[in-house]
């Protein structure tokens, strides 16, 4: 049966570590001061639990108002696990500061991407030691498409297409590509922070990227084909090539993360710098407003947010190890509890979020060694 992808959910991660203003003794402007260590930006979370601030910021787990008195929490199985708690609501300042949980932003701007008519949103990450941008966009059919079909679209959005945004001081009457527009947008956090020219030396980097098929047709084979057609297009959809047709794949047992139990036909495929989520079993929503693989997105999109923020802000550490200089006391701090983080992460230890891609996108990463400086610094074991 030829696949028919009726919802896809496609995001973007862009990470920057913001550690200067601890390095230099800067103060910051009143708009950022929970910046200023990790126990500030904690203390912020925690009111924002107890009180309504009116601000764009917001916690970083959806939730809703049910009346003026209560507010009423979604469960979330990524916070649940990550902060230990079926309340991580309610929790101590201390406890958000002890898992370096980021501020979230949703920013009041206007955002569009040429030829894509499907939802797209924006998100910022304020972490003690950083700044991440999330974009994601959405794509729904009634009558679908198939997989190249869906490939191309994508392709296009992510090569090719020319982004428009305004917000704050950007304001892109000349349209951008999409790697450009993760520069400026992360080139505008850091300036919020360290004043204007403190992003002069920003470089484009390539986004880390979350590709899940949510809903569609698809009658699977008890095994994809190692080199057949699913092969293929996950491989397109976490290297992101323009020769993807024609590529040559690597084994698909290693590409993939082994899920015990799970059905054969479903894949989690890994790249260096992306993962997609291809579960035919698990199109079927479960109910008028939610799938589960909608909120298995999110859920590894959370866990991939602080994969890739805990492990860049690591690696900066790291240079200031190698040159044999000491990092400033609260840079220090927040990486030792980095270290422990990434570690937790990288184990699948029962008291947090357990993903194998995390493991697996670490592994890919080359980011080991740096790490391993750090947690070396603090008396941890390697990772590996």
């Amino acid at each position: 049966m030829t696949e028919i992808l009726k919802n896809i959910h496609l995001s973007f991660i862009w990470f920057h570590p913001v550690v200067d203003h601890w390095r230099k003794y800067m103060k910051l402007p009143p708009a950022v001061s929970f910046m200023a260590s990790s126990t500030d930006l904690a203390q912020k979370i925690y009111l924002k639990t107890c009180i309504t601030i009116q601000d764009n910021l917001t916690l970083p787990w959806p939730w809703i108002d049910k009346d003026e008195k209560n507010n009423k929490f979604y469960q979330n199985h990524f916070w649940q696990e990550h902060l230990e708690s079926t309340n991580y609501w309610e929790l101590e300042a201390k406890v958000y500061e002890r898992y370096l949980v980021p501020l979230r932003e949703d920013p009041d701007c206007q955002l569009s991407a040429e030829g894509f008519t499907g939802e797209i949103a924006s998100e910022v990450f304020y972490f003690p030691f950083g700044v991440a941008f999330v974009l994601s966009a959405i794509y729904h059919s009634s009558s679908g498409s198939s997989f190249p079909q869906a490939i191309t679209l994508f392709q296009k959005l992510r090569h090719e297409a020319e982004w428009t945004l305004a917000w704050d001081k950007i304001n892109s009457s000349k349209p951008l590509k999409l790697d450009l527009l993760g520069q400026n947008v992360l080139g505008l956090l850091v300036e919020r922070i360290l004043g204007t020219g403190a992003a002069a030396n920003l470089k484009p980097v390539k986004p880390f990227s979350l590709f899940t098929v949510v809903q569609g047709e698809y009658d699977p084979p008890q095994v994809e084909k190692d080199g057949g057609d699913i092969h293929h297009y996950l491989h397109a959809m976490t290297e992101w090539s323009i020769t993807w047709m024609s590529d040559a794949l690597p084994d698909l047992a290693q590409a993939s993360v082994k899920r015990p139990g799970r059905p054969a036909s479903h894949i989690i495929y890994t790249g260096k710098n992306g993962l997609a989520i291809w579960f035919p079993g698990l199109f079927n929503p479960i109910n008028d407003t939610q799938s589960y693989l909608s909120c298995y997105h999110r859920n590894q999109l959370f866990s991939a947010l602080f994969v890739q923020s805990l492990s860049g802000f690591l690696c900066e550490t790291a240079k200031v190890l190698a040159a044999n200089r000491q990092p400033v006391l609260l840079e220090r701090e927040c990486a030792e509890s980095a270290a422990k983080l990434i570690g937790r992460i990288y184990g699948g230890e029962q008291d947090t979020y357990r993903s194998r891609c995390a493991r697996k996108t670490i592994d890919q990463s080359g980011w080991i060694k740096d790490i391993n400086l750090v947690r070396k610094t603090f008396h941890m074991d390697d990772l590996h």
